[in-house]
């Protein structure tokens, strides 16, 4: 309401949303839009001003919100997961590699303990630039 008062005091144009209330008392989303009009002479003699209710939109907009909060925590968990696996499994050849006597068996195992320590941090690069692209809906 402080952005509408400033444009109405500066006879600016000016868009806001805002809850308005029916007669009944019950409430909607509106946006307005309120464009001074000039009188002719260098200055202005009045607004007109344009109320859309914008009520579904702004419930698409919480439904929305909410399940990219859920794909979040959903998501979040599957990296969980895998970086989890992915630890274990590598553990458990670096376990066998020290354990066997075979330098063969060893040879073997070190190429696919760095595979999985290159996917696990893969896996975590993912989930960080995954986090910053959902954490938060953008705004046009």
């Amino acid at each position: 309401m402080n952005r509408l008062r400033k444009a109405m005091n500066n006879w600016d144009m000016c868009e806001v949303e805002f809850i308005n209330y029916r007669k009944d008392g019950s409430t909607f989303w509106t946006r307005t839009s309120l464009v001074p009009v000039s009188d002719g002479e260098g200055g202005y003699s009045h607004w007109v001003a344009i109320g859309r209710d914008i009520s579904q939109q702004k419930k698409i907009d919480l439904q929305l919100t909410e399940s990219l909060k859920e794909k979040n925590i959903l998501l979040s968990e599957i990296h969980h997961r895998v970086k989890n696996n992915l630890a274990v499994v590598s553990g458990m050849m670096k376990v066998t590699g020290t354990k066997t006597k075979s330098q063969l068996i060893k040879d073997a195992l070190q190429p696919e303990i760095d595979r999985a320590r290159r996917k696990r941090l893969i896996s975590g690069k993912l989930s960080i630039d995954l986090d910053l692209d959902f954490r938060q809906p953008q705004k046009p």
